[in-house]
């Protein structure tokens, strides 16, 4: 079966996507804007700031401090008056073996990858709005990852 997708099928939402300086969550503020939603495009890179245009404004923030969520509804609120969509993208992985992990490797890792997503929770209170939450994942979780030094999978 064939999925058509109508170029305006966003017109009049409003999204936060973390992680929105590069990869996925580049391409997702992208496709957002382009099929007719405003974005906040979020992300402690500074790159972030090659995203803005009308319609998608950039917030340079750390996901992993507590008022990162709070401070990007609050944009899209002030800047756009609702959120609709948010899209927890953001994520880190440190190619290392889990043996060669130091402590700070996986406390970054879980700040980001699992905390960061936990902490978005009020995101959906402070919008006072209904909306629809995204968490995006890799596959390495499951299968490795094959990049890893010496080409070994993170987890054996």
């Amino acid at each position: 079966m064939e999925q058509t997708f109508n170029i305006s099928e966003f017109t009049g939402k409003v999204a936060i996507v973390t992680g929105a300086a590069s990869g996925i969550g580049r391409a997702t503020v992208e496709l957002l804007h382009a099929r007719g939603a405003r974005v906040i495009a979020e992300d402690r890179d500074e790159k972030v700031n090659e995203l803005a245009r009308d319609g998608i404004v950039p917030l340079i923030a750390d996901v992993t401090e507590e008022t990162a969520a709070q401070q990007a509804v609050e944009l899209a609120i002030g800047q756009f008056g609702k959120l609709d969509i948010l899209i927890n993208n953001a994520g880190i992985i440190i190619n290392k073996l889990v043996m060669e992990m130091t402590l700070e490797d996986w406390d970054r890792i879980f700040a980001v990858n699992i905390r960061a997503a936990w902490g978005e929770r009020p995101a959906s209170q402070l919008s006072r709005t209904s909306m629809s939450l995204c968490g995006c994942a890799n596959s390495c979780g499951v299968h490795g990852h094959n990049h890893a030094p010496r080409g070994e999978p993170a987890c054996r």
